[in-house]
C-alpha cells in the first residue's frame, strides 16, 4: 500500500501562499466545520481543495461526479473550478449535512451547478447509470470504495 505524503508546516505555508486564495464561502464552511467537533475530519483539507482545483481546470473537466458531500467544502471546490457550463451531482445519505452543503452553495450563487441527490449513493448511481462524468471523486463510506467502482464502471462513466 502507498504511503500518505506528510504536509509538514512548511510545505502547508508554501502551499498556502502560492496556491490560489480560497473563496470566501470555502473559507465559511472551513470555519462551520471547526465547530463540529470530530466529525470535522469528515472535511478535506485545503491543500485538497487547492489539487482538485488544480486537476479541473488542467484536464478540462465539465461533467463531475462526487460521492460524499459532507457541508460541501469538496463540491464547492469542484464547482469553483468547472467552467461555466459544467455540472457537479453530488452524492450523500445524510439530510442534515446535504441541508447546510446547499446552503452554503446557494450563498456562493453556484446551487445551479451543483445538483444534489440524497440518498445511499449506491441507489443514486443506479440512477446515473449511462451519464458520462470527466471526473469522480470519492469522499465517502471506505467500506463501499469497492462498491461505488465496480457500479462506476459499469456504466455511469
Amino acid at each position: 500500500m502507498g504511503k500518505n505524503l506528510e504536509i509538514t508546516e512548511k510545505l502547508q505555508n508554501y502551499i498556502d501562499n502560492f496556491s490560489l486564495k480560497l473563496n470566501p464561502i470555502q473559507q465559511e464552511i472551513i470555519d462551520y466545520n471547526n465547530t463540529l467537533g470530530d466529525v470535522k475530519r469528515m472535511q478535506i483539507t485545503t491543500s485538497q481543495c487547492h489539487f482538485l482545483h488544480l486537476i479541473i481546470k488542467t484536464s478540462n473537466i465539465k461533467n463531475a461526479l462526487e460521492i460524499g458531500t459532507f457541508t460541501g467544502l469538496s463540491a464547492l471546490s469542484i464547482a469553483l473550478a468547472l467552467p461555466d457550463d459544467g455540472k457537479l451531482i453530488a452524492l450523500d445519505k445524510n439530510e442534515e449535512t446535504s441541508k447546510v452543503a446547499i446552503d452554503f452553495f446557494k450563498k456562493a450563487n453556484l446551487d445551479d451547478k451543483i445538483q444534489t441527490m440524497i440518498k445511499p449513493a449506491l441507489d443514486s448511481l443506479d440512477e446515473l447509470k449511462n451519464n458520462k462524468f470527466d471526473m469522480v471523486f470519492i469522499d465517502a463510506d471506505k467500506m463501499n470504495y469497492r462498491e461505488y467502482y465496480k457500479k462506476l464502471l459499469m456504466g455511469v462513466i
